[in-house]
Formats: structure tokens, sequence, C-alpha cells
């Protein structure tokens, strides 16, 4: 440990006032090289792992605890490792032990190997099956063009399959040719964790503070999504730099303004500086994990509870009023609701609940959704539409697309109920919803006609098949209520409600009446207006058959 503290002297002295996280990066990326030269050769003075990493550790916390950011010549600190003879030698089984070894030492990396001079991998922390070679990589290049360290961008690494910053290093032989290239991959994700931890340990009450801030549009804490860079407390000045998803966010202020607030209510801090920058490919990856193209460039964001579909054998019996007076049921209970509209032939939702057209807004993070008076986020085909009226005439597969993209690139944020408004039938639609979405359930709704209930089983068949639960049944327009004598008038014909949901072994959630200001109110676009009290019991119903979760409004 002495000579560790000493050559940490050595380094404070010589690059005293170096900051910047790129340098703090490479720092971290040679500590294992570093912990190599301070021990020489583990192997040979027989320490164990565990006592290793304990004074590594230990040097760490040392040269954070200077509130400082240093960093060596890479070449100094990787002569131990290209001294290696397993490296040299090219004896992969040997080499490939000793870095696997290495790997369970140090857990902040996702890889360590040697390459050839052509680019061939000949040994490796983590096994691979196939000949991998290398030679295209930017990294690589640069170690063969300048016989010197190197490091490389953020990528994917071919063995790891994690989001890493590989850094390289040349083994040359004594007359100067070279033998290796010796890798290293950064796991981006643990050392965003590290850092956070370290610096949490000087500065906990900012951290602690800054932990509060949310992102609106996310929900989201600042520090949680790794926006937060560069901190320090000097003085009773804070100064950090607040790393946004897009330069064009339009609550940057709003986020920044809330952070100096928490701040400076602190005991000791009289300032606030705060910077703001774009964050990069490497730092989004660090947030959000790995992006998964088939899951929606908005996926990561979203954090939804439960997804009920709502689905008729048949059009015209009033199942996208259904789910529309579902979603305000729902919200007016205080639980936070999105309702997405994948009738896309036939789209109805923003006539009810929106006065007037609005588009929603594309961010870097996805699609936004539109919010109607009442705080339902919406999402419809009609919302995109120059003119409302105007025919959306699609085959099955531009219709499963746009349902996905409905899905997966929409930023729905923290939802605790998303209602999915399906088009009527066993059509293309509905079965993407059903196979690409997860639901929770689905409810159908009949009216009190023998053919709507013929139709409903067809659509409570199909459900069964693709193994999707049935959560209940509603029967619509199943009677009017006689303003004068107040008795129920059953339009069209008695209910067979009843039994059809005993036939279909699902609960049968309600009957719901004919009501005119429906019509009214929906026309207007004033749906959440309607009292909608025969609905308190339905919601009541469905809440006993899905688990009731704590609201996260």
């Amino acid at each position: 440990m002495r000579a560790g503290r000493e050559f940490a002297r050595r380094l404070t002295s010589t690059l005293k006032g170096l900051r910047g996280r790129l340098l703090f990066l490479v720092a971290i990326a040679i500590l294992p090289f570093l912990g190599l030269t301070l021990y020489s050769n583990l192997e040979r003075r027989q320490r164990t792992i565990a006592q290793a990493q304990h004074e590594l550790l230990m040097l760490v916390r040392s040269v954070s605890n200077s509130q400082r950011q240093y960093v060596e010549s890479a070449h100094q600190l990787l002569i131990a490792l290209g001294q290696l003879p397993s490296v040299r030698e090219r004896d992969a089984e040997a080499c490939s032990a000793f870095f696997a070894k290495l790997l369970k030492q140090y857990p902040f990396y996702a890889n360590f190997g040697a390459v050839t001079p052509g680019g061939d991998v000949f040994c490796s922390a983590l096994p691979f099956e196939k000949p991998i070679n290398i030679a295209d990589r930017a990294w690589f290049q640069r170690v063969i063009q300048t016989q010197a360290f190197a490091m490389g961008d953020y990528q994917f690494g071919r063995i790891s399959g994690q989001a890493v910053i590989v850094f390289g290093y040349p083994v040359l032989d004594k007359a100067g040719q070279l033998q290796a290239v010796l890798f290293a991959s950064l796991d981006l994700r643990w050392l965003s964790r590290l850092l956070t931890e370290i610096a949490m340990t000087d500065t906990k009450a900012v951290w602690e503070a800054l932990n509060q801030v949310m992102d609106p549009e996310l929900n989201r804490s600042i520090v949680d999504l790794g926006m937060v860079h560069d901190l320090t407390l000097e003085d009773g000045v804070v100064s950090f730099t607040l790393a946004l998803t897009t330069m064009a966010c339009p609550l940057r202020g709003r986020i920044q303004e809330d952070a100096r607030q928490r701040l400076l209510q602190l005991e000791g801090v009289r300032e606030v500086i705060i910077n703001t920058r774009e964050m990069t490919s490497a730092e989004k990856a660090a947030a959000f994990g790995r992006h998964q193209e088939d899951q929606g460039s908005a996926a990561a964001f979203n954090c939804i509870k439960h997804v009920i579909a709502v689905l008729s054998g048949k059009g015209g019996v009033g199942k996208s009023s259904v789910a529309a007076l579902l979603a305000i049921a729902l919200r007016r209970k205080g639980y936070t609701v999105g309702l997405l509209d994948a009738d896309i032939t036939g789209p109805s939702i923003p006539k009810m609940l929106l006065r007037e057209q609005v588009r929603p807004l594309a961010s870097p993070l996805g699609i936004q959704p539109v919010e109607s008076p009442g705080g339902i986020k919406i999402i419809s085909i009609n919302l995109f539409l120059a003119d409302p009226n105007q025919a959306v005439i699609w085959r099955g597969p531009l219709i499963s697309g746009a349902i996905k993209q409905f899905w997966g690139d929409v930023v729905w944020g923290d939802l605790d109920y998303l209602i999915v408004d399906l088009p009527p039938g066993t059509s293309d639609a509905s079965l993407t919803v059903m196979q690409a979405i997860p639901l929770d359930g689905i409810i159908l709704v009949t009216t009190p006609q023998s053919l709507a209930g013929m139709v409903v089983r067809k659509a409570s068949s199909m459900a069964s098949q693709l193994g999707i639960p049935l959560l209940g049944l509603i029967e619509n327009m199943s009677y009017v209520r006689c303003p004068d004598c107040g008795r129920e008038i059953e339009v069209f014909g008695p209910s067979y409600a009843a039994e059809l949901a005993n036939n279909l072994h699902v609960p049968l959630l309600g009957r719901l009446p004919i009501r005119p200001e429906i019509a009214t109110l929906g026309d207007s676009g004033r749906l959440e207006e309607y009292p909608a009290s025969e609905f308190a019991p339905l919601v009541e119903r469905l809440l006993a058959v899905i688990p009731e979760k704590v609201p996260a409004s």
C-alpha cells in the first residue's frame, strides 16, 4: 500500500488540475492495470482475489476523495499486463483463464482479451464459439497505426453484447515488432453506477436533493436517468452539468429551476451553477439500457402497469364509447390513464374527448401523446390527419405497423392503465394487438341482440386461442330509462347478457343504458363532462378482477 500511496502522490503532483469526464473514464479504465503494476504478479505473490480487490478499492477511494480526476500514461500502466508470458506466447488457454479471473475481480468491465496483429481474437475472458476478427474496429486501427494506447468510441461489444468503450494497447517485442493487441471493454452501465456511488460519499446531501428533481416527461429522477455530471461542491458553490436528452427540450428551464431551488435550500449552499449539454449515445444507452428495435424507440421510457383491450364482435355496439367512458371512470378514481385508439380505419376517440384538433408532438424520445382536458393521454391515427374526415385506406401490414408504433414509439410514461380500443371483429389489427402488446385482459362489448351475441363469441374464441384472459362482458344499449316514470324500456329486446356471460365463463361487469347525453357530449368532444354514474359499479367489478395498485400520480 505504501507503493500505492506514493504512486497516487506522484500522479496528483504531475496532473494537478486536470478535469473532465473523458479523462476520468480513462483513469477508471486503467485502474485494473494499475492494480497489476502495484501488486506485480498476483500468482507469484500468492495474493487472493479478495485481498487484491480490497486494496485496489482503497486506492480508488483515495484518488476519488481528492475530488480531482486524473489520468496517467496508459502505456506505463499497461506494461504489467503486456509482460504476461501467456499474452506474448499467445497461449490462448492460459491467457483466457487469467483474463476470466481478472474480469471477476473488476466487475465494471465487460471483457478483457488479446488480438493478433491481423485482428483475430485469440483469447478472451468471455468465451466465444466461432472466430472473431475486429480489424475493422476504429480503436484497433488506431493502435495499429500509432503503435500506442488508443481509446475507441461507444459501441456494442461483439463478444459481450454490452454497451462499452474499448481501450487498446500494443504489445511489442524487443525489436519493436507488434506481437499482439490487448483490449479492455469498459461497461458503461456499471461505471455510471460506480461514479454515482463514489461521488455520493462526498456530496450526499447534494445528490439526495437532485434525486428529487424529476424529468416531467419521463417522471423519473434526473439522477436515475444519468443526467447529472461533473458535480462539485466548493466554498458553498454547487456546480454540475445537466445532460439533456435533447438541447431542444422545452422543459429544460423547468428542470434547471427545480434543481436550483432544491439545492439552495441546503445548508451551506449559496450559489448553484448549471451547465447544459446533450446526452451522448453512450450515456443514453447507459441510462435506458440497450435499445431493442422491435420494442420501439420509446419502450425504455414507458412503465405501464395494466393494459386492457376493449373488443366487440361487430361494429355499431358502442365499443369506442365504452372504452372512452372506462378511461374516464378510471381517471376519476385517481389513476393515470392512457387511451390507444387501435381502430385505424374507424377512429373515433379524438372526436369524443378533444374539443379541437390537436397534433401529437415529436421528440427525440418518441411521439408525445395528446392529453385530454381530464388528463387522459390519447393516441389515434386521426390526430395525424390534416382532415379528420380523410379515409385511411390501408392494407393489413400497414395497419399492424401503425398499431405497433402506437405501442412502442409513443412516450406513454408512467401509466396505471392503458385502455386499447380495438377495431371490431377478428381482423389483422386485433391479432396484432393481442400478439404484440402484453395485454392483461380483454373486455367484451355486446348489445341485447342474438346476432351481436353470436359474433362476440367469435371474438371470445380468438382471445382464448391466443391465451388472453377475458375480464368480463359489458352489455351496451341494454335499455332506455323513461324520463317521466323511470321505467326501463328494452328497446332492442330482452337482455341476453347474463346468459352470454355464463356461456363464456366470464363475469358480467354491467348493463349500460342508452343515454342521449353521451351522443351530445361525444359529438362536441366533451364526453369527460358526462357523469357516468352507471360506470362506477362497473369499474369496481373490473378492479376486483384485476389486482388494484397504488396510483402512479
